[in-house]
């Protein structure tokens, strides 16, 4: 599998061109490569109250969504992000918070092209756990970012426990407390431990990043 990337909604126009895909459909057919899609980074789709962002990012989304169909992905990687002004706190689920993000993947598992399942909503600088919840409830599945984890501080293990087999895509990279995307030898002993580990009973995607 190769993991699809896209930092950015701006850059849509030079990535998703008939040639490009094309090409990417004649490496499938040639090799079996198959592929999985990061969609766009820098949605804000949690930005709290803002109705207009949140219909723009859908927007894009079912924009990247369709184009790419034909490439039959074997999994869609969505950031549910914040300004960074507004990121919620790591120790608690303020209400608003919640009340916000429960609405907004309501309507991302509505108005998308593919069930919500295939969506795997990936855990970046905060506790995703805290949206456990209204993640379950309208049906995503979890892409599980260790690296992010880690280098945030957040237990492994109480993730696992949280989202289980919601789990559907997970992302490896080491960390040197400060940066992530690093090499995995940056990985403590402990933390290479409780990645293997887990690895041997999961059943979806890795993809190293």
């Amino acid at each position: 599998l190769i993991q699809l990337c896209f930092l950015e909604a701006a850059g849509l126009d030079e990535m998703l061109t008939v040639a490009h895909r094309d090409m990417m459909l004649g490496l499938r057919q040639s090799t079996g490569t198959g592929y999985v899609v990061h969609l766009p980074l820098d949605l804000e789709l949690g930005a709290i109250g803002d109705d207009a962002n949140l219909t723009r990012g859908v927007a894009v989304l079912r924009r990247t969504m369709e184009f790419l169909l034909p490439l039959q992905p074997a999994g869609w990687i969505l950031h549910f992000d914040f300004p960074s002004s507004a990121r919620p706190g790591f120790d608690c689920a303020p209400a608003p918070f919640v009340a916000w993000a429960d609405q907004a993947l309501a309507i991302l598992s509505r108005d998308l092209p593919v069930p919500p399942a295939a969506i795997a909503i990936e855990n970046i600088g905060w506790d995703l756990t805290l949206l456990a919840a209204p993640l379950v409830r309208h049906g995503f599945s979890i892409c599980f970012d260790a690296g992010h984890l880690w280098r945030a501080g957040f237990s492994f293990d109480r993730f696992v426990a949280t989202f289980g087999p919601l789990i559907s895509i997970a992302h490896l990279h080491g960390h040197d407390g400060q940066r992530d995307h690093q090499a995995l030898e940056k990985l403590s002993a402990a933390e290479t431990a409780a990645a293997r580990n887990w690895l041997a009973g999961f059943r979806g995607i890795v993809v190293i990043e």
